[in-house]
């Protein structure tokens, strides 16, 4: 990959932004939490000195600087450079496995289920609760029909997918984690039943209805009635009213807001983007929240068919090779902090030949 002057430039802009912040809350959590003191510390100047070392071969002849090694603090979930870093080798990684099986004829779809907000102290065991959950909803769509956990009735029938967590916040609801997940299905699902043509909820930011579909009510049914412990009998699931329009199925238990859609691979982007927006850790009380509610928790997990599938810590890519203009034997050169990478070596093409690409996109 190249790393040119401009995404060096916004990798700079994050780091000024947000390490020296992180750093100063990571030592802050050592403070308040003297049990964990050497971890929270070692983080927080981790996370400060990231990207502050660069080992290059330099080729004055042909301005090129091919990097050996960064010093980097593998922070996939604060550091916004890991964090870019982490996604997009993911995003890259993915998109084979989203071709693998579409050229074995399976359909790709994206899944949103949320739930509702909840307080700091609440929110890593409502993880816990969302991801059992997930289980028990995908059981109803993922197992054959003879399985007594699958549902009988179900309109759709998936083969798995990734899931993916992402964590809101604001001060008024709180924190707001949801699920969004890319699942495959080697049927091709009648386009009827994803037709959204069901009016649901009024929204005022679009202002018009969430128009909604035959999968989304049934999804939506299903997934509440999980969530607030239903039972899943089929008088239950007969007998309970669950109107899209309405902001109750019962009285204290709302209809949980369900997304079911078509995706294309540019919309794989979308799904996998982020967990947290840096702009939503407004001060230390957020950023400590969402360190110990994350603390050996997944973001990213595979089911069904991709089950096995590693999607942290991803390596990709193989070494490939330097394109030399003019033959020359380089030299070994440090430059310390970005900022120096686009001024002095503003000229210099800056390559790393083990491929590990950074979408550009990601903001």
């Amino acid at each position: 990959m190249e790393f040119t002057n401009e995404i060096l430039e916004k990798m700079d802009s994050k780091k000024k932004k947000y390490n020296n912040q992180y750093s100063k809350w990571y030592y802050g959590m050592s403070e308040e939490f003297k049990e964990n003191f050497s971890i929270y510390k070692k983080r927080s100047e981790r996370i400060n000195d990231c990207l502050n070392l660069w080992h290059w071969d330099k080729y004055e002849k042909n301005k090129i600087l091919d990097l050996q090694s960064v010093n980097r603090c593998n922070n996939n979930r604060f550091c916004p450079n890991c964090k870019l870093l982490d996604i997009s080798k993911f995003i890259h990684k993915f998109r084979d496995v989203y071709k693998q099986y579409s050229d074995l004829g399976y359909h790709a779809y994206m899944l949103t289920l949320t739930i509702p907000s909840v307080s700091a102290s609440q929110l890593r065991n409502t993880i816990d609760k969302l991801n059992k959950s997930f289980l028990k909803l995908m059981q109803k769509y993922t197992y054959d029909l003879d399985n007594k956990l699958s549902y009988s009735n179900r309109l759709i029938k998936l083969e798995g997918g990734i899931k993916v967590l992402e964590i809101t916040y604001n001060q008024e609801q709180g924190f707001k984690p949801h699920l969004h997940c890319v699942v495959f299905s080697n049927y091709n699902i009648c386009e009827k039943l994803i037709n959204k043509h069901i009016e649901g909820k009024w929204s005022n930011k679009r202002n018009s209805y969430n128009m909604k579909s035959f999968v989304d009510l049934q999804i939506g049914q299903l997934w509440s009635m999980i969530w607030y412990n239903e039972r899943l009998t089929s008088k239950n699931i007969t007998d309970i009213v669950y109107d899209p329009k309405q902001e109750y199925f019962k009285k204290g238990k709302k209809n949980l807001e369900v997304d079911f859609k078509e995706l294309d691979e540019s919309g794989i982007y979308e799904v996998f983007k982020y967990t947290f927006k840096d702009t939503d850790i407004e001060n230390y009380y957020v950023f400590k929240t969402l360190v110990q509610a994350l603390e050996n928790k997944r973001i990213r997990q595979g089911f069904g068919i991709l089950f096995n599938m590693q999607c942290e810590e991803i390596e990709i890519g193989e070494v490939q090779e330097l394109e030399l203009i003019e033959k020359e034997n380089p030299v070994s050169l440090l430059t310390y902090e970005i900022n120096e990478l686009i001024t002095t070596y503003r000229n210099y093409k800056k390559v790393s030949r083990f491929n590990r690409p950074i979408d550009n996109n990601i903001k």
